[in-house]
């Protein structure tokens, strides 16, 4: 004999466990829902916010690169006035884009050019200190050291060549290095230090006959 179906009574569906959960979790919903929104709400602000200084850093980068441009026919065509003012437009201007920093880079060579030594080793020691992964670091070192040995501080001059002195591809910029701290050496009176870079330097290879030139003319002081 079939057994008479069980009703299933209200109370026992408000305490079935899928229906509980399914209730728990709604509940939960409706009291974070403000929570959730506001959530969303910051993130989508903050992409917004993150698309907005990447399309404005864009543009301040293709301006910059723009006025750098112009500065660089200024400097070929020996107008130096006229790219000192636009280097410092770009670096007033621009100064958070990295052609900022390669604007204090020309214009402390100008600078150098014309004598004016120590606007010249403020602007390249802004360039230096900006930890530039640029081949342009070792002409700045090169010239600031050159302004140091002028000053007779040939310890510093040194120093500063021994701290940037990275070997890199370029044989050409790791040779003028070693002919700058044979010129250091030798106008310092360090005769010993200055023979052995000498040496070294003779021997070489890879000197392009410019730089043959200078070390045998360096060379020479110290037959002469």
């Amino acid at each position: 004999m079939l057994k008479p179906k069980k009703n299933i009574t209200v109370k026992e569906i408000k305490r079935d466990p899928f229906l509980e959960s399914i209730d728990k979790v709604q509940a939960h919903y409706n009291q974070k829902r403000s929570l959730y929104l506001n959530i969303v709400l910051a993130l989508t602000i903050i992409i917004a916010g993150i698309n907005l200084y990447n399309r404005n850093k864009n543009v301040e980068n293709n301006k910059s690169s723009t006025a750098l441009g112009k500065a660089l026919i200024s400097i070929e065509n020996k107008d130096y006035e006229n790219a000192k003012f636009q280097l410092q437009r770009i670096i007033d201007d621009f100064p958070k884009s990295k052609n900022s920093n390669l604007a204090n880079y020309y214009l402390g060579k100008i600078f150098f050019k014309e004598g004016s030594y120590e606007k010249s080793k403020k602007q390249l020691e802004l360039y230096i200190n900006h930890k530039s992964n640029h081949l342009l670091t070792k002409s700045a070192i090169l010239m600031i050291s050159n302004i140091l040995m002028d000053e007779n501080k040939f310890e510093d001059s040194i120093l500063l060549l021994k701290k940037h002195n990275i070997p890199n591809r370029s044989s050409f910029h790791d040779n003028m290095i070693s002919i700058q701290k044979a010129k250091v050496f030798y106008n310092s009176g360090n005769e010993t230090d200055f023979k052995n870079i000498i040496d070294l330097l003779l021997k070489k290879e890879n000197l392009t006959l410019r730089q043959k030139q200078i070390v045998e003319e360096i060379f020479s002081y110290n037959q002469g």
